[in-house]
């Protein structure tokens, strides 16, 4: 699952002293070592390329400059579909600032197969 990837990233990574300067190709073949599907793994790798280029844009830094005061609260359906370990990654991304609400909701439609094509089409 793409969620399992980036928390595989994150723990591998950003959590630890790993340079985080790796190369595409070696990245994914690690991750083909760890047991995940390549499916998956290009997913995963796609919502971090996306990640960074909304991170550079004039639109994320408006919504970043908003104060973050609210919680989501996940419906019965989405935790279904998620798991407790990757609501609470999408969570501390928030927390820590790598995440807006609305960067968290567009991290959801994309996890789920629904890509929106800018951050002003989330309502």
């Amino acid at each position: 699952m793409m969620m399992d990837i980036l928390m595989y990233l994150f723990e591998t990574y950003v959590h630890s002293d790993a340079d985080l300067q790796v190369d595409q190709d070696e990245l994914e073949d690690e991750l083909l070592r760890a047991g995940f599907k390549q499916k998956d793994i290009y997913k995963a790798l796609e919502w971090l390329e996306d990640l960074a280029e909304l991170q550079n844009t004039d639109e994320h830094s408006a919504i970043a400059m908003s104060a973050a005061t609210s919680t989501r609260i996940y419906t019965q359906q989405e935790m279904t579909r998620m798991d407790v370990k990757s609501r609470g990654l999408l969570m501390f991304l928030e927390q820590i600032g790598v995440l807006t609400p609305k960067l968290v909701r567009w991290s959801l439609t994309v996890l789920w197969g629904w890509k929106p094509t800018t951050l002003n089409s989330m309502t």
